[in-house]
C-alpha cells in the first residue's frame, strides 16, 4: 500500500502549508496573540519554516509585554525556536532561520546604516539610506521605530516632499 502512505504526506504538507499561510497573514496584519496560537502547536516540532515563524512571533510578544520576566521568557524562546530551526535546516537551509537569529535585517538596518554613512560624513549615502528606511512598509514595533528616526532625520536634512521620497 505505499500509495496511500504517499497520499497522507501529501494531505501532511498541504496542511503545513496552510498554517505557514495563515501564520503569515496573521502576522502580516500584526495579530500576534492569534498567529502565536497557531504556531505554539509546532513547537515540539523540528519544521524549521514552522520554528522560524514561532520565533518571530514571541519577539513580537516581547516587544509587546510589559512585564519584564514575561519579556525575558519570550526572549528566551524565541532564541531557541531560531537555534532549533537552524539545526533542522536540512541541505535545502532556511534563510529566514538565519534572519531570525541574527536580527534587524530589515528597516532597522537601514536606519542604522544611514547614521554610520552620516557620521563617515558621506551625506548624499545616508541621505538615501535615510529613504529607503522611511520607505520600508511598517509592519512591526521595529519598523515604526526605524520609519520615525527616518522621517526625523529627513527633516532635519530639509526634505519636504515625503510622497515622493
Amino acid at each position: 500500500m505505499p500509495f496511500v502512505g504517499k497520499r497522507k504526506s501529501v494531505d501532511e504538507a498541504a496542511k503545513l502549508e496552510r498554517f505557514k499561510a495563515e501564520a503569515d497573514t496573521l502576522y502580516n496584519v500584526y495579530l500576534i496573540e492569534n498567529a502565536y496560537n497557531v504556531l505554539r502547536r509546532f513547537a515540539s516540532g523540528n519544521d524549521p519554516q514552522m520554528l522560524w515563524r514561532l520565533a518571530r512571533i514571541l519577539c513580537e510578544k516581547a516587544k509587546l509585554s510589559r512585564d519584564k520576566e514575561d519579556k525575558r521568557r519570550f526572549l528566551y524562546d524565541a532564541l531557541k525556536m531560531a537555534e532549533k530551526a537552524l539545526d533542522n535546516e536540512g541541505e535545502e537551509g532556511c534563510w529566514e532561520a538565519h534572519k531570525w537569529y541574527r536580527p534587524h535585517f530589515y528597516s532597522s538596518n537601514l536606519w542604522y546604516l544611514a547614521e554610520v554613512k552620516a557620521r563617515l560624513g558621506k551625506k548624499e549615502e545616508s541621505l538615501e539610506l535615510y529613504k529607503a528606511a522611511f520607505r520600508m512598509p511598517v509592519l512591526t514595533i521595529d519598523d515604526g521605530t526605524a520609519h520615525d528616526k527616518a522621517y526625523e532625520k529627513l527633516q532635519k536634512l530639509g526634505v519636504k516632499d515625503f510622497v515622493n521620497v
